[in-house]
């Protein structure tokens, strides 16, 4: 079953996008949107209305597809709306989508296999220092405290992991002014 939705402006009520998904959360989701998109959201934020809930994917895909073509398409200089397609998630020049597909199982091997043994790159020096200066001075919630406590209880350090911590102990600044 798929839905169909529609998102407004908060500032003018105006219809911005029409989407359909396999369920209501699709049209709750901020992620994989375009940047009109994230645009208006960022600035003026939106609601979200449900069209038609419980429908075929068939019936949400020509839904999408007639309101698309009855609001127009803002990037053609045909109305308001940000959607980048025609609607129907199978449009020529698009990504498709996955709404009401799986995967064979022969598929998830296939890419199971393409990935194994494969490790994600190690990060520059470079990235490496523009993820430690964005982290300095962060504080963190009680509640995040907390659930770091308890997801880390009873794990125990290597003896090696232990003389690091040591050494880094040693070095620090109070060490130093003692």
């Amino acid at each position: 079953m798929a839905v169909v939705y529609q998102h407004r402006r908060l500032d003018n009520n105006t219809i911005f996008y029409i989407g359909i998904g396999a369920d209501r959360t699709r049209a709750y989701t901020k992620s994989s949107r375009n940047r009109y998109w994230k645009n208006i959201v960022n600035k003026v934020g939106y609601a979200v209305d449900i069209l038609i809930d419980g429908c075929s994917i068939e019936e949400a895909r020509l839904v999408e597809i007639g309101m698309i073509k009855d609001y127009g398409r803002f990037d053609l200089g045909e109305g308001q709306l940000v959607n980048m397609a025609d609607g129907g998630a199978s449009n020529p020049g698009t990504k498709g989508t996955w709404l009401g597909k799986t995967l064979s199982p022969e598929h998830k091997e296939k890419l199971r296999l393409a990935k194994l043994g494969k490790k994600r790159g190690n990060h520059s020096e470079e990235t490496k220092l523009k993820i430690s200066v964005s982290h300095k001075g962060k504080v963190l919630s009680e509640e995040t405290k907390e659930k770091l406590r308890v997801i880390n209880t009873g794990k125990k350090h290597s003896e090696e992991t232990k003389q690091k911590l040591r050494e880094i102990a040693s070095n620090s600044l109070v060490n130093k002014l003692l």
